[in-house]
């Protein structure tokens, strides 16, 4: 396997075209080019591999000072195309289907207590590298190593899928959170080494680096997640419930389910997730209805909203998430974080902007969005 000091220093790059499809049918890798970055002198690369089983088995080579190496071989990557993009229930076009299928089922609160404070609203999408925000989302001639900066000034969270594909060092992450402002808050997404590779087991030192980073966010650190891969049943999930009980408390985390069966029975996980005090993710996705499962299991909320580009659906959607948190705040929430995805995240600042429009006066006040002030947020509603 891949030694543990090489892999934290990695990121895995992957083709959009690619596709993995995982679970109990036949799975492929077409032409497989996943390049893994540790550092100058380091370089993992895939050779192409086509394969029929659930896993498909990479070879794995490492590159160190311009000669190739064997590195590890047989390495089973069972990493659906899912992780890397939030394909997660998403239809192609949602022309046809009705309101009543989007509207919002009952919820079911399981919080140990409520609380007085109000809740904290905050906007964001899944990435801050967009070159086409510059001169509009972003000030003119925003260089790229300012992306952060800029997005922090106009959004309150960020969907932080950096951390699923590589362990950061504590001074990266404390110098993304002094470029943020106070009330900015990032939600990491746990490493893959952990939730997909070794499925919570033997995963003490990723676990202590990643805590590592998350520390170093100080008072910006939000929620962070674990996002569960499709085929991970409750069936298989003692090991994951062993290492949420070892979790620190005091770190906020939350965990996406995926797998049809969490969604059916008799529903005694939600009940365990309460018990610890960890969310559960609610993805409001046009092709997992499902998956709108409207448990609420702890004080902060993650919801991610995969949007269709300001069809006007979305904009009941997410009129109906506004009335949701004016409706439940005095039940206990201590924050609702709506975490948005679009295709290539262009339309995301417009949708963050029509979902504040809907706030209450008050929430609207605490809670940063893309042209927050000035004629610039009217005018971007009006295009929604």
């Amino acid at each position: 396997m891949i030694a543990t000091s090489i892999w934290q220093r990695s990121r895995i790059k992957v083709d959009p075209s690619e596709w993995y499809k995982s679970g109990q049918s036949d799975a492929q890798i077409s032409q497989a080019n996943i390049q893994v970055d540790a550092s100058n002198n380091h370089r993992l690369q895939t050779t192409q591999y086509s394969g029929q089983s659930a896993f498909s088995q990479l070879h794995i080579h490492s590159q160190i000072r311009g000669q190739w190496r064997i590195k590890s071989h047989c390495f089973t990557l069972g990493i659906p195309k899912f992780a890397f993009a939030m394909q997660f229930g998403k239809l192609p076009s949602i022309e046809g289907l009705g309101l009543v299928n989007f509207e919002l089922p009952a919820s079911s609160f399981l919080l140990k207590a409520g609380q007085k404070e109000r809740c904290a609203v905050r906007l964001g999408g899944t990435t801050w590298n967009i070159p086409q925000w510059v001169g509009s989302t972003y000030p003119a001639k925003t260089p790229r190593r300012l992306f952060p900066q800029a997005y922090g000034a106009q959004f309150g969270t960020i969907e932080f899928n950096a951390t699923h594909y590589r362990i950061y060092a504590p001074d990266k992450m404390a110098a993304w959170a002094a470029s943020t402002p106070e009330d900015f808050r990032f939600c990491p997404k746990f490493p893959q080494i952990i939730t997909h590779f070794r499925r919570f087991k033997n995963c003490e030192g990723p676990t202590d680096d990643f805590i590592e980073g998350l520390l170093a966010l100080g008072n910006r650190l939000g929620p962070s997640f674990i996002q569960l891969p499709p085929h991970y049943a409750p069936k298989h999930a003692e090991a994951m419930w062993t290492y949420l009980e070892k979790w620190p408390q005091e770190l906020p985390v939350s965990v996406e389910f995926r797998h049809p069966d969490w969604f059916t029975g008799d529903g005694t996980h939600w009940e365990r997730l309460a018990q610890l005090g960890v969310g559960a993710v609610i993805s409001d996705t046009a092709g997992r209805r499902d998956a709108l499962h409207m448990q609420v299991t702890a004080p902060h909320v993650l919801v991610r909203f995969g949007g269709y580009e300001g069809h006007e659906i979305d904009a009941a959607r997410l009129a109906g998430w506004a009335h949701w948190i004016k409706e439940h705040e005095p039940k206990g929430l201590s924050s609702f974080h709506l975490l948005v995805h679009e295709p290539d995240s262009l339309h995301t600042p417009k949708t963050c902007q029509y979902f504040h429009a809907k706030l209450s006066p008050e929430l609207q006040r605490a809670c940063n969005v893309p042209g927050k002030s000035g004629s610039e947020n009217a005018a971007s509603l009006a295009l929604f």
